[in-house]
């Protein structure tokens, strides 16, 4: 009688221990959803205002925590389709290959193509193409009546 009270009380301790860990997990994903609406907020209100060096200084600033809180988002996602697959393989083996067979053929480059649409196919073609997506990719195109530098 006294090892089930024993078994009862640890149960009991894991029950309340699970339910703390709920609240806490809770009030995280409160904080973190808080804080990318407060940033987004911020953000509308920047680009809505005039435009000087400090406001632009601002801006770019907001645009950067709030690009960081979304990647933080996305990475609790990713490790929670990770975990779920963790503790499910089993169950629903073929609902979880199909989403990773589906996620390798959206990171997957099949054929290149131009910036008009084109295939391309020529070696040193495809080396100018990548050059150009990705100098268009990094440059500044300004904003606004500022110039580039």
């Amino acid at each position: 009688m006294e090892a089930f009270r024993e078994v009862l009380e640890e149960f009991e301790k894991l029950e309340r221990l699970q339910v703390r860990l709920i609240r806490w997990a809770s009030s995280i994903k409160k904080g973190r959803d808080g804080l990318r609406n407060k940033l987004t907020k911020e953000l509308e209100d920047l680009i809505a205002s005039d435009r000087d060096d400090d406001t632009m200084a601002n801006l770019i600033d907001t645009r950067i925590r709030l690009n960081i809180e979304i990647d933080k988002d996305g990475m609790y996602w990713e490790q929670r389709a990770r975990t779920n697959w963790l503790q499910l393989e089993d169950k629903n083996s073929a609902f979880f290959h199909k989403y990773a067979v589906a996620r390798r053929r959206i990171n997957t480059i099949t054929r290149p193509e131009s910036n008009e649409g084109r295939e391309i196919s020529d070696e040193s073609a495809i080396d100018e193409a990548a050059l150009n997506y990705f100098q268009n990719l990094f440059s500044s195109k300004g904003i606004g009546n500022y110039p580039t530098f």
